[in-house]
């Protein structure tokens, strides 16, 4: 009885993780990486990201300070997962450059439990 008890409990905690609880304290984000055609990352003036289904813009700026100048922007984060259907939601990346449109690239983002993801993670984009 004592050997049913056990393995009942042991139920109950490997459980816990599929009712709602393990998620890390990671902060993830898809990301986008520019590059012009001699590889040196590409410094644009201005981005944003525009859901294709509500038509929401992000000002997702305020995370790429932790990048400067290597060319990887943000396109979405984990603090916008509220906006993202489990199925995927279709967002637009739009970049500029002398305030001209130099990079327009479409993402499916989908949302799990804990964290947004994409196909393309970490999605790389050559400008000539």
């Amino acid at each position: 009885m004592v050997k049913y008890c056990v393995l009942l409990i042991l139920l109950i905690f490997a459980s816990c993780d599929f009712l709602g609880g393990g998620c890390s304290d990671e902060f993830k984000m898809v990301t986008l990486e520019i590059f012009d055609i001699n590889d040196e990352p590409v410094i644009l003036d201005r981005f944003e990201t525009i859901s294709l289904a509500s038509g929401k813009v992000y000002d997702i700026s305020e995370y790429y300070s932790s990048y400067p100048s290597s060319g990887i922007y943000p396109v979405l984060t984990d603090s916008q997962k509220q906006d993202v259907q489990k199925n995927g939601t279709k967002f637009q990346f739009l970049g500029y450059f002398d305030d001209q449109l130099v990079v327009s690239e479409k993402f499916l983002i989908m949302r799990g439990r804990c964290h947004i993801g994409s196909e393309d993670d970490q999605k790389i984009v050559i400008i000539e």
